[in-house]
């Protein structure tokens, strides 16, 4: 429900800052009054929110535990344009879940729980079997609250909410572990849903219940509740939103039910409310003068369990990180159409809540350091900034790299910042360049850009930096300097690597024009086989239904945790599914499932691929082959290893844009290959991707020349 961009971009290289990099100038005024900076805080979000397409939000700033503004922004119904007021209710999502590791410390207060016990203490059902090996490890509640447990995804165990929450349980109990115990980060709504259960047993009650007798009630939080059914009906509550890059326009998301797995996510409500429980948080566990929670418990959820990555660390319910030297308490919540941040600087006894009814923005993120700066950090008056000395930065850089193929990203001034726009993304405000000339995202200090110059002082191009990785784009009309030649230098000269077959020739070794009459000849075939996602402990059946070379549909069932029905036509495609809106296929989308065809994979690439490359020589598992990247158009290529002798695809692997997840990296393999009327099929694919882990389908039959009805293909309502 969080994680945006950090898996995204980077920094630059620093030459000779003296030349390169002058220190912004910038007019600074006499210290403001608070209010001053109030002001300017909501000019600047309000700015933010019209940039980003947000409906609407709303804003509370508790400081010195008293509120200094509540504000709402935009509107919460783009159809009656009802204004967002302070009052407006608002989904919160992950934000939920500090109050869950809350409601444990309580419990710890009392002697019912320990934040070390084992989960099986209270559901004795869930014995997880973590990757380690100490044969007595056992997963414990500050396991499941700080995302260590090595399990990962599981979302789809509770997003039909067609199950209760201990059925959802038990099937957790036969997971796979992604990763060995307690040694990464990885995010895990079922870890809190099974926490929130736990402490349900332990205190004699539900999480309903509990959360709201415990917190809600002590803190005047009113107009809070835990279920998608109590506010529906309520006249304040704001619609949710998505944005539609392709079409440029909102789309209206229905209020998800997520009440199965609540104390991971389903608390709604207003800014004024939860300007409570910022002062209660600020105030260690105390709100007007009554002590709810002791300190040392309420301390406990802010210490750091496990490190996230871009400096971030994970406490319980909590993120934790540093700015300014300063440290930083936060956590956000996304969830169909709304989106929230919970932050908090406790040294200046400052903290806000930003609610949203869009369910992905960067300024979800970017608020963080927003606020602070415009609060309590150096006073500098945008409209005065010298935007000369950002000059010879401005322009368009060439992207080749991950999913960009020649796309142009472009530096302007923003809010009399330098600006790097990516496209697809947003416009990333940049901080002024460090000792080492990186300019870093004002939305996360792990990506920074630095510029290139030639001898004469000339801007010839940028390097982006993230997670260890480099990405250089040369500016566009620029022509970078010569490297100077190396010297010559006597040795013996290696023998030529053997050349790459051309695309010819592979396209020859694959017989793609007899896979393509051989995948005609199939006519209507189904393929139906078991379908088992390891990282959940779920398991289910698949169907595939194809024709020729422009027609698929893909049957999902998964039993009581839902279902999907993907098909695609010439004319379009549509998905139909249990736990989603059903929708249109366009743009992106629609070419993602194209891609899934029998006839896109195994058969004549040509009749999906614009560009086909074959970049290098590898052997896999004692298998020689071939990789080769495949683009369409300007969605991310897809890369496969081809094998040398048979010209079947081994793996593949691809990135799918995933809204509040960024790129996610998807491989797959393909096993058991056998021959039906002349066509290659593989009997056993696995899928792996970091958010839901492996999929495994085993194809057990396959059926060819079938008869079908005339809208097989075609999962379009009627009109």
């Amino acid at each position: 429900m969080m994680r945006t961009l950090a898996k995204r971009i980077a920094p630059l290289c620093a030459v000779a800052l003296s030349l390169c990099f002058a220190s912004p100038s910038r007019a600074e005024t006499a210290e403001p009054t608070f209010q001053l900076r109030l002001d300017k805080l909501v000019e600047r979000l309000e700015e933010r929110r019209v940039e980003q397409h947000i409906p609407g939000m709303a804003l509370v700033v508790v400081k010195d535990d008293a509120v200094v503004l509540a504000h709402g922004f935009g509107v919460a119904d783009i159809d009656t344009k009802r204004p967002v007021t302070p009052e407006t209710l608002f989904a919160i999502g992950s934000s939920t879940k500090a109050f869950t590791a809350t409601l444990v410390g309580m419990l710890v207060d009392e002697g019912k729980m320990n934040w070390d016990d084992p989960v099986t203490k209270f559901l004795p059902y869930l014995t997880l079997k973590p990757q380690t090996d100490d044969p007595k490890a056992e997963v414990t509640l500050r396991d499941l609250m700080s995302h260590r447990t090595g399990f990962i995804g599981m979302d789809i165990l509770w997003i039909e909410g067609a199950v209760t929450r201990e059925e959802a349980l038990r099937t957790a109990a036969h997971a796979e572990p992604w990763s060995a115990f307690r040694k990464e980060f990885h995010y895990n709504n079922t870890g809190f849903l099974a926490a929130g259960t736990a402490l349900g047993v332990a205190g004699g009650a539900s999480w309903e219940t509990l959360v709201a007798q415990r917190l809600f009630q002590p803190l005047g939080m009113t107009s809070t509740d835990a279920s998608a059914d109590a506010v529906r009906a309520d006249p304040r509550v704001s619609l949710g939103y998505a944005w539609d890059a392709d079409k440029k326009e909102l789309t209206h998301l229905p209020m998800r039910d997520i009440d199965v797995a609540g104390p991971a996510g389903s608390i709604n409500s207003n800014v004024l409310d939860m300007a409570q429980w910022l002062r209660f948080q600020i105030g260690h566990g105390v709100i007007n003068g009554r002590r709810l929670i002791s300190e040392a418990a309420q301390q406990e959820t802010w210490k750091p369990n496990i490190d996230m990555g871009n400096n971030m660390k994970y406490g319980l319910g909590w993120m934790l990180q540093d700015w300014q030297g300063q440290p930083v308490v936060h956590h956000g919540g996304n969830i169909d159409g709304f989106s929230a941040m919970v932050a908090m600087l406790p040294e200046q006894h400052l903290g806000f809540v930003l609610l949203t009814n869009l369910n992905v923005a960067p300024l979800q993120n970017a608020s963080i350091n927003l606020v602070w700066d415009t609060l309590v950090g150096k006073w500098e008056d945008e409209a005065a900034v010298d935007t000369k000395q950002f000059e010879p930065f401005l322009g368009k850089y060439i992207a080749n790299f991950v999913q960009f193929n020649n796309v142009e990203f472009t530096v302007s001034v923003t809010h009399g910042k330098l600006a790097l726009d990516v496209p697809g993304q947003t416009n990333f405000e940049l901080k002024p360049p460090d000792a080492e000339g990186k300019w870093h995202f004002a939305l996360v200090d792990a990506i920074a850009v630095d510029f290139q110059r030639s001898d004469s002082g000339q801007v010839t191009g940028l390097s982006i930096y993230q997670n260890g990785q480099v990405f250089k784009l040369p500016k566009k009309g620029v022509e970078a300097a010569a490297a100077a030649p190396a010297p010559a230098v006597a040795a013996e000269k290696p023998k030529p690597a053997p050349p790459l077959p051309s695309v010819e020739q592979l396209l020859a070794l694959r017989k793609s024009d007899s896979r393509r009459a051989a995948l005609d000849a199939l006519g209507i075939y189904r393929l139906a086989g078991t379908v088992r996602l390891a990282q959940s402990g779920v398991t289910g059946t698949i169907v595939m239904f194809g024709a020729g070379a422009d027609r698929y549909r893909q049957d999902l069932d998964l039993g009581v945790f839902g279902h999907t029905r993907v098909a695609v036509n010439a004319a379009g495609g549509w998905m139909l599914n249990s736990f989603a809106s059903n929708e249109a296929l366009t743009g992106a989308a629609l070419e993602r499932a194209r891609k899934g065809s029998l006839a896109t994979i195994f058969g004549d690439w040509r009749l999906f691929y614009d560009k086909i490359t074959v970049t290098q020589r590898l052997t896999v598992a004692g298998r020689a082959g071939y990789v080769v990247e495949l683009r369409h158009g300007d969605s991310p290529p897809d890369t496969q290893f081809v094998d040398a002798q048979t010209g079947d695809v081994l793996r593949a692997s691809s990135v799918t844009p995933v809204p509040g997840a960024g790129d996610i990296p998807v491989g797959m393999q393909f096993e058991d290959y056998r021959t039906v009327n002349g066509v290659r099929i593989p009997f056993r694919i696995t899928t792996t991707n970091p958010v839901s882990g492996r999929v495994i389908f085993d194809i057990k039959s396959v059926e060819i020349n079938l008869t079908a009805p005339a809208d097989l293909f075609d999962l379009a309502p009627p009109k």
